[in-house]
């Protein structure tokens, strides 16, 4: 029968032989091993070992130990128990067999000094990189610039049409109503945010980290003027001419910092090989600096948009 619980330095004087603190998974199994129960391994000695379980009133007084990882393997008696802690002994041959399992810790080296912050002043801008130099970084980059791109695009052209119609109304075009700048409001994207962010984590004081940043501000004062003058009940009747030409203003800054985002992602994806917006895309790129400079060419004489087909 076991011991009842009481402090584990009483034993001290009794043990046959000192042990030694380890911290190790095993394994107690009982009834034919049809049942197992797991458990850590804190201290261990020739004679006994210290376990923790979950709970040690679920551990029977005598079962089998395992420990998978030294191919070890003994019959046990509970000396003790102390909450979720068992003290116990060895009382079979104990036997030592092949490892089922390996543990490999391999040491990591890095190629270059470790800076707590990821290129901190980018002594070596990504795009420098050599591709047969560091092609694990530079490839991380170009995910990057991929995961990116497309949603730069798409709340870009969000904002080149928005701006054309912010345009439209700032030269008085009645035909188009205020309302319709509602219509193609570029929603929040999660992937551009979270890869902005991470932008300017790794790659800080760039010039693409700069390009997202004022492109992200613009954007979102352009929003915020949009937004007010909705809550205000201006964009379903005519609006005042300083409103207009304030609204114009800040999407022109938007489209305008759009422009130079899409130039800058483009020539990063063009440093890594890939072709980018400005040949694949250039009315897109054209269309942006259009609405950047007061353009309003989307905008047919009868108020209708007419989207460009790429």
């Amino acid at each position: 029968m076991a011991i009842p619980a009481t402090d584990d330095a009483i034993y001290e004087d009794l043990r046959e032989s000192p042990r030694r603190r380890v911290l190790k998974g095993g394994i107690i199994a009982f009834n034919g091993r049809h049942c197992t129960l797991p458990c850590t391994v804190r201290d261990i000695s020739d004679t006994g070992a210290r376990l923790r379980a979950q709970s040690s009133i679920s551990i029977p007084d005598h079962f089998e130990l395992i420990i998978e990882i030294d191919g070890f393997e003994a019959e046990c008696q509970v000396m003790w128990r102390r909450g979720s802690d068992v003290g116990v002994r060895f009382t079979g041959e104990r036997h030592k067999a092949r490892p089922k399992r390996v543990q490999v810790v391999a040491p990591v080296v890095p190629d270059a000094p470790v800076h707590l912050r990821k290129h901190r002043g980018l002594d070596e801008h990504p795009m420098a990189w050599s591709p047969h130099k560091v092609s694990n970084q530079c490839d991380a980059f170009l995910a990057l610039l991929i995961t990116i791109q497309p949603e730069a695009v798409r709340i870009c052209t969000l904002v080149a049409v928005s701006t054309q119609i912010a345009n439209a109304l700032a030269v008085e075009r009645a035909a188009i109503s205020p309302r319709a700048l509602m219509k193609y409001f570029p929603r929040e994207s999660a992937s551009l945010m979270s890869g902005g962010n991470r932008i300017a984590q790794w790659y800080c004081d760039t010039d693409l980290d700069h390009a997202l940043q004022v492109f992200q501000t613009a954007l979102a004062a352009s929003k915020s003027i949009t937004l007010d003058s909705a809550q205000k009940g201006l964009l379903w009747q005519p609006l005042p001419q300083s409103d207009v030409k304030r609204l114009a203003q800040a999407w022109q800054a938007a489209s305008r910092a759009g422009h130079d985002l899409m130039v800058e992602l483009d020539r990063m994806l063009s440093m890594c090989g890939i072709a980018g917006a400005s040949g694949e895309h250039s009315q897109f790129l054209a269309l942006l600096k259009a609405g950047a400079t007061g353009g309003h060419q989307l905008i047919t004489n009868e108020g209708e948009i007419r989207m460009p087909r790429w």
